[in-house]
């Protein structure tokens, strides 16, 4: 019994020391958490500030050299036959509906390519429409220079001529400076 008294009081250690060195731990652990959590508020900090640089970044504005904001005035069906002013610069977007899988499609007929710019037709598909069914044919068009001119689109199967002709849609357009 006295060799095992001697061995345990031989092996452990005082309890002051003891004491000491989970103070030591705790103090170590309680730096290690420290760390941690400010790393962690420099992390939502720099997102925060990012945030906010990207926000007002975003609300900065540009205008052309005219002084006047670009716009773009959007028409459709319900717009044909009707009269509108624009400003040099501005887009007029027209948005027709098309089925092109019948063969008809809308074409230019007629326009005065010395004001208006046009750009690439486009045709998006009505979303979640079945394989065959129509959607939109978008003409863009810019304006170069002040006057008037009278548009002209014409629906019809390029193939057959202008005999194929089933839809028309004419607007008439005042570029001002």
């Amino acid at each position: 019994m006295q060799l095992l008294q001697l061995s345990l009081r031989t092996t452990s250690r005082p309890p002051e020391q003891l004491r000491g060195q989970q103070v030591e731990k705790m103090r170590v652990q309680s730096e290690r958490h420290r760390r941690k959590y400010v790393k962690q508020a420099c992390v939502y900090i720099f997102f925060v500030v990012f945030g906010i640089v990207l926000f007002l970044l975003s609300s900065c504005g540009t205008t052309n050299t005219g002084g006047n904001a670009m716009s773009t005035i959007t028409l459709t069906q319900a717009d044909k036959g009707k009269s509108i002013t624009v400003h040099t610069g501005e887009e007029i977007v027209i948005m027709l509906p098309e089925n092109p899988t019948t063969g008809y499609r809308w074409a230019i007929d007629q326009t005065d390519e010395n004001m208006l710019v046009v750009q690439t037709p486009t045709f998006s598909s009505t979303p979640g429409g079945a394989i065959g069914s129509g959607g939109t044919r978008t003409f863009t068009f810019t304006a170069k220079q002040p006057g008037t001119a009278h548009l002209q689109l014409k629906l019809l199967r390029a193939w057959q001529g202008d005999s194929s002709i089933i839809d028309r849609y004419d607007v008439t357009i005042q570029v001002q400076s």
